[in-house]
């Protein structure tokens, strides 16, 4: 049975699925810092692109691998093209970003708290996560001995 407050929590739930996923550290590190470096993925994957491809016949290995990156070009300019247009527009202080057509997501630097709000209000991004930094373990030292 649906009451009043259950109609109130609906539209609240539906709208709470929609949005991406935000890394809790990137929450943590806009908390603490006014910006933070960010990549975004699109909820438009690379995998139906590849999917499709996989069915067509080519003459070569060349043109297909020629055809995978064009499908994944055309494929990224379409579903980032509304995130690319808002960051071009930024002229204060201009943002600096790079979109990557092979996996379908965007690099973001020095982005503030109020631009990844806005982001969050884009319908085709998926996940907002902080810039990772892994540090490698150092080389082990090798011993030869001489025979």
């Amino acid at each position: 049975m649906l009451t009043a407050s259950s109609l109130c929590i609906f539209p609240l739930m539906s709208l709470a699925i929609a949005l991406p996923y935000l890394d809790p550290s990137l929450s943590r590190t806009l908390r603490s810092s006014d910006s933070a470096n960010i990549l975004i993925s699109f909820k438009q994957g690379t995998r139906p692109v590849l999917d499709s491809i996989s069915k067509w016949e080519f003459s070569s290995r060349s043109h297909r691998i020629s055809a995978i990156a064009h499908a994944l070009q055309l494929h990224a300019e379409s579903s980032q093209a509304n995130v690319l247009k808002f960051l071009g527009l930024w002229t204060s202080p201009p943002l600096q970003f790079e979109s990557f057509w092979i996996s379908n997501q965007v690099f973001i630097q020095n982005v503030n708290l109020s631009t990844v709000k806005t982001l969050m209000t884009f319908e085709g991004i998926s996940e907002i996560y902080e810039e990772e930094f892994w540090k490698l373990d150092s080389p082990l030292e090798v011993f030869r001995s001489d025979p």
